[in-house]
């Protein structure tokens, strides 16, 4: 309907790398300049601006092994399987464990499709399978809440850490329940997607990939601006 309308540009975040396919290339093919922003992955749009998604693993990965002291039994809470994010930050924080924290054994991962009720449910299985279970990761917030729910029912002290930075999980961290989030700062990262487009309009060539800022909240920065805490600044346009 967008290319109908014959629209000058498109920012497209997709839930999937492959639901939104056949209209990028309808929309490449009519040359209207198409931005792939955050989540899933679209092989066939030109540019890409979002954060790193396998870093949000890795910073949760070193977040994690600092408060377990390099040691313990945790679990992944992965999101839709097709979902290049999902991977990512799973791919993320494994790899940072493998790496830097042999002490730290990966006892359980299984998908709960962004859904919280599933995570909940999900957590409370593992949470009677493994009583010395210590941290749970959620590849989103929204099923990170659903673990929270399950272990406050547990009565038990697991870690709880989730991405995205939603206003939820920034309330339960500020309640003292949910342990972190990484904030890959929508606000920002739809800005810059914004300006990346209108320089595509007016003709200026773009990386294929623009990395956005992100970074781990917990109760030491809960409150603490995004603008200071990822160093941000509007930019200075010539007149």
């Amino acid at each position: 309907d967008m290319i109908n309308k014959k629209y000058s540009g498109l920012l497209l975040s997709p839930i999937s790398d492959s639901n939104l396919v056949p209209g990028v290339e309808e929309a490449v093919e009519d040359d209207i300049p198409v931005i792939n922003v955050n989540d899933g992955i679209i092989a066939e749009a030109p540019h890409f601006v979002g954060p790193k998604a396998v870093e949000n693993g890795e910073k949760v990965a070193e977040w994690v092994s600092e408060k377990l002291n390099g040691k313990g039994k945790v679990a992944i809470v992965v999101g839709m399987p097709k979902a290049f994010a999902a991977r990512q930050r799973t791919l993320g924080f494994e790899s940072w464990i493998k790496d830097n924290a042999p002490g730290i054994e990966i006892v359980e991962k299984q998908n709960a499709d962004w859904d919280r009720e599933k995570a909940k449910n999900t957590a409370e299985t593992w949470i009677k399978k493994h009583p010395d279970l210590k941290a749970i990761f959620a590849n989103n917030d929204t099923m990170a809440l659903g673990v929270q729910e399950a272990v406050n029912a547990s009565g038990k002290d697991i870690l709880v850490m989730g991405v995205d930075g939603i206003g939820e999980a920034y309330d339960s961290i500020r309640k003292g329940e949910l342990d972190a989030t990484i904030d890959s700062f929508p606000k920002y990262k739809g800005q810059i997607a914004v300006e990346m487009m209108i320089r595509k309009i007016g003709g200026q060539k773009l990386p294929r990939v623009i990395w956005t800022p992100q970074a781990l909240i917990d109760s030491t920065n809960v409150d603490t601006p995004a603008e200071e805490i990822i160093g941000w600044t509007e930019p200075e346009l010539a007149q």
